[in-house]
């Protein structure tokens, strides 16, 4: 499974919050920030040029599961968070996939302090049809009380284009898919990118606060 590693430090207010507590060291129990995967940002298609239906799909991205395992630092607390994607291609003469994904992070008052975008690159030999990637982000918040760790979101979710909201949107429609006839089999989605995008319950979970639009 290819694996990658990333850092995102989140400074800024957290630092000047640090400093109005009269001191450089963190206290309290460490509580690790709840890690989510954005809602409706878990899967995008690729699409040939002018493409807007499943037979159009060139590849497939599922963002599978998101962890995070968190230790201390000399000031505040890092989590290291783990990253699962599922890449299925539909063009057999595709070798290589490119997508992008964000990991934000929201405070206690559910404010969005930053949003960064990865791009990640996999490449598919001859005969192979779908990857599992894994990649790695390393958040640091300076925090005085580490208890308050908890109260924090750290979000993550796929870069969509306008086309690949539209696209989703579509499959959540429920609409049919084209005939056999104007979808061959080489061209049709492979049946892991045939994915239910209507998930199970997950536990109970703090509210998600609305992203920032993706710039344009």
């Amino acid at each position: 499974m290819p694996r990658f590693r990333q850092k995102i430090v989140i400074l800024g207010a957290l630092m000047l919050g640090l400093a109005a507590c009269g001191g450089t060291k963190s206290v309290g129990k460490l509580a690790c920030p709840t890690p989510l995967i954005a809602p409706d940002l878990d899967a995008a298609a690729d699409l040939r040029p002018g493409g807007s239906g499943p037979g159009d799909v060139r590849f497939g991205v599922k963002l599978t599961s998101v962890n995070s395992n968190c230790s201390t630092e000399k000031v505040g607390l890092s989590a290291d968070v783990r990253i699962v994607f599922v890449v299925a291609r539909a063009d057999p003469k595709l070798l290589r996939a490119d997508f992008a994904y964000f990991v934000a992070v929201a405070d206690a008052q559910r404010n969005i302090l930053t949003k960064k975008e990865y791009n990640v690159s996999v490449e598919f030999s001859p005969r192979l049809k779908q990857l599992n990637v894994s990649d790695q982000v390393t958040v640091g918040l300076p925090l005085h009380d580490l208890s308050n760790g908890g109260k924090y979101l750290i979000i993550v979710g796929l870069q969509l284009t306008p086309e690949q909201r539209e696209f989703n949107r579509k499959q959540e429609q429920g609409q049919e898919p084209p005939p056999p006839s104007q979808a061959p089999a080489s061209q049709a989605p492979p049946a892991q990118f045939q994915f239910n995008r209507k998930q199970e319950p997950a536990p109970t979970a703090p509210q998600t606060p609305a992203l920032p639009a993706p710039a344009r």
